[in-house]
């Protein structure tokens, strides 16, 4: 008996975790497992650029309204290959250094297709090679209406020390989970 429990506590996992690597697999359950990379970034118009701190110390940059346009590659056809995206960051470093430490960025996506298009935030952070991570939520409409995507963001080495940009999630069916209120520490 209890050999038949596991062998069916087996096949239960193996029929959920469906589909071989690497290709989009629409499950019963409305996702679908995506991976994607980014082919290029071509940054543009910037609306505000600032700088905090005193030459030498360390110090902050703004830059707000910077606008980006990107092409990814993506295992599923309805996430679409050209994207536009605005980018809010704060940059972190020590000019004695002439480089930026880190950058924090909040931006919000469009990727937009013949069929529809996909909106959201993508929150994360750069380092000094401008290699991010950080995660992606967009919601589809027109021929995406009723999906949303969750998407996570990092770099990704390869043998020959070329870094690409590579993303992994899901797209799944209904809508998003609300996020909880924020916890309060208990009164003592």
């Amino acid at each position: 008996m209890r050999t038949l429990r596991l062998s069916l506590v087996g096949t239960v996992i193996l029929v959920l975790l469906g589909g071989s690597a690497g290709t989009a697999v629409a499950r019963t359950d409305g996702s679908t497992k995506v991976t994607g990379s980014v082919l290029s970034g071509t940054p543009g118009s910037v609306d505000e650029v600032s700088e905090e701190g005193v030459r030498g110390e360390d110090w902050v940059g703004h830059v707000r309204g910077m606008e980006y346009l990107m092409t990814f590659k993506w295992s599923d056809p309805r996430l679409p290959g050209q994207a536009e995206a605005v980018w809010d960051f704060d940059g972190y470093g020590d000019e004695t250094e002439g480089e930026v430490g880190v950058a924090m960025v909040n931006a919000t996506w469009m990727l937009e297709g013949p069929d529809g298009y996909w909106t959201g935030p993508w929150t994360g952070w750069c380092d000094s090679a401008i290699h991010c991570r950080g995660t992606a939520t967009l919601t589809g409409h027109g021929a995406y209406e009723g999906f949303y995507a969750v998407l996570t963001e990092q770099p990704q080495e390869d043998s020959a020390g070329t870094v690409t940009q590579v993303l992994e999630g899901a797209i799944l069916h209904g809508q998003m989970p609300p996020v909880p209120e924020p916890l309060e520490p208990s009164a003592k």
